[in-house]
C-alpha cells in the first residue's frame, strides 16, 4: 500500500472508509464530515487531512471545528 494508492485498489469500499475515519476519531479526536468522507478515497486523502489538522493546532492551539 501507498499513499497514492485508492482504497479500492485494497478492497477496501465505503464502509471500509467509514470505519477508518471512525478510527481516526477514536485514535486522534479528529471528525471527518460525512460530507467531506466520499472524496477520501486514497490513502493520501487521510495522511494531508491528518497533517493539516496538525498543522492548524499547532498554529491556533486547537482542533478546527468539522
Amino acid at each position: 500500500m501507498t499513499k497514492d494508492s485508492a482504497l479500492s485498489e485494497h478492497g477496501l469500499d465505503s464502509l471500509d472508509a467509514i470505519e477508518i475515519a471512525m478510527q481516526v476519531e477514536e485514535d486522534l479526536g479528529y471528525t471527518i464530515s460525512a460530507e467531506t468522507l466520499p472524496a477520501f478515497t486514497r490513502v493520501k486523502h487521510y495522511i494531508t487531512y491528518i497533517e493539516q489538522v496538525e498543522a492548524f493546532k499547532k498554529d491556533n492551539n486547537k482542533i478546527p471545528m468539522p
